[in-house]
């Protein structure tokens, strides 16, 4: 249930806790011979504004209270697709507020000058004594608490990720490795391009005696590749699955993915980058890969897709949290 939801069901009056009444402006009739009071009614509330704030995209003007109640309904502006920013309003509204002559409906003081207003509802008891104001500045106060531990959680992470996580370097020097012997490595190899799944399993199940790592290198030093962006830049669906499924179970789901080339591809790429294979052919194992499996995808990634016209894509990855498999 969300904020605006609670204040409903718990039957709160809305009255004065967002725009200011007409009749509790003594030169309203002045505004309207003028025709001024277009430019401060909120479209929400369809009162006189009350401390405004301005959309910096379509520029429309709102109750700073309504923008709130807007937010917590889960809209970020009144106009239907707008992406903008809601900020200070501007010079021009706040001049014609300026002008406005209230009397409080709180404690029935009159003659407040529309500035000096704002900052007598701020400490006027009678006015914060509406239960739909109060039970909105303890929702505004518990949104702002929320806001902020979700800033120092993002700082955390991110300074775990710089900290702790593994640099592309460090990642493929512990986790690349050169054990097979030449021969052995053209056959790992082989068997991917050939997409020979079941020699490839057996290679890396060992059931030919000796187990095959998928981050053995298999490409000159210089080049970094494995068996898992070979099988992406040929897009051989069966081995990819296989190796996803076998990442899963043994927990180095992260490593996989973030494993990179010499040249920073990361398996994803090493497909979306491919000139081995048409483009249709990436776009249907990229989408069996994010409709199979939940996997991390990189930034990188994303502006590859976007690069390529796959930007349709992008809104059918899931999720991922990193669970920092790969930490120092």
């Amino acid at each position: 249930m969300n904020e605006f939801s609670l204040l409903h069901n718990n039957n709160y009056s809305f009255g004065h806790i967002c725009g200011i009444d007409k009749q509790f402006i003594n030169n309203y009739e002045e505004y309207k011979q003028k025709n001024l009071l277009e430019e401060i009614i909120c479209p929400i509330c369809l009162k006189i504004l009350l401390d405004p704030l301005e959309c910096n995209k379509c520029q429309v003007l709102i109750c700073n209270n309504c923008h709130f109640i807007l937010e917590c309904a889960g809209k970020n502006c009144i106009k239907e697709n707008c992406k903008g920013i809601y900020i200070k309003s501007n010079k021009y509204a706040q001049e014609l507020l300026r002008g406005l002559i209230i009397k409080c409906y709180g404690c029935n003081k009159d003659n407040i000058n529309y500035n000096d207003f704002l900052k007598h509802i701020e400490t006027c008891e009678d006015y914060l004594a509406n239960p739909a104001l109060k039970k909105l500045i303890i929702i505004k106060k518990r949104s702002e608490e929320i806001k902020n531990l979700k800033e120092e959680k993002e700082n955390l992470i991110e300074e775990a990720k710089k900290k702790y996580v593994l640099s592309d370097q460090e990642l493929r020097e512990r986790y690349l490795t050169n054990e097979l012997e030449s021969k052995d490595k053209v056959s790992f190899y082989q068997s991917v391009v050939e997409k020979n799944v079941d020699t490839y399993q057996r290679y890396v199940l060992g059931t030919y005696g000796k187990k095959y790592n998928i981050f053995e290198l298999v490409s000159p030093p210089e080049y970094g590749w494995t068996t898992f962006h070979y099988a992406m830049h040929y897009a051989v669906w069966e081995i990819i699955k296989f190796i996803i499924e076998h990442l899963q179970s043994e927990n180095k789901i992260e490593v996989g993915f973030n494993l990179k080339t010499k040249d920073n591809k990361c398996p994803l790429l090493c497909l979306l980058k491919s000139k081995a294979i048409k483009p249709d052919v990436k776009r249907d194992v990229f989408d069996k890969i994010i409709t199979n499996f939940n996997i991390p995808v990189s930034n990188e990634v994303i502006n590859e897709l976007k690069n390529i016209g796959f930007t349709d894509l992008i809104s059918k990855i899931k999720p991922y949290h990193m669970k920092y498999n790969f930490l120092i």
